[in-house]
């Protein structure tokens, strides 16, 4: 007598899940809040990060810094990397979203 109970509630998720479909195709025409809202702050991220990529490659020309202290300089070229592949992932999302921008409202003019 109990188990049948859990079986429909196994069967409503299940239903739920094609109404979720065609309302994620519908919204042609603008982004979405939450990439719009992205796009928007990503040039503020790039222009921080191309600035610390700048002071990191400052520091690393330094032609003394491995003799002082090796450690900073390994440390300094650890954290030049990471922002230069954290500002290569972001330039290319804004490219994608820019692409996406485009395309939806590309098909409203």
């Amino acid at each position: 007598v109990q188990r049948p109970p859990p079986k429909e509630k196994a069967a409503a998720p299940a239903k739920a899940k094609p109404a979720a479909a065609p309302a994620a195709a519908k919204p042609k025409g603008k982004l979405s809040y939450k990439d719009q809202r992205e796009l928007d702050d990503l040039p503020a991220r790039m222009d921080k990060l191309t600035a610390e990529v700048a002071k990191l490659e400052a520091a690393l020309a330094d032609p003394d810094l491995f003799a002082r202290d090796a450690a900073k300089f390994q440390k300094t070229s650890d954290q030049l990397q990471a922002k230069q592949t954290e500002l290569a992932a972001a330039e290319e999302r804004w490219l994608e979203l820019e692409a996406l921008r485009e395309e939806l409202e590309g098909g409203r003019g």
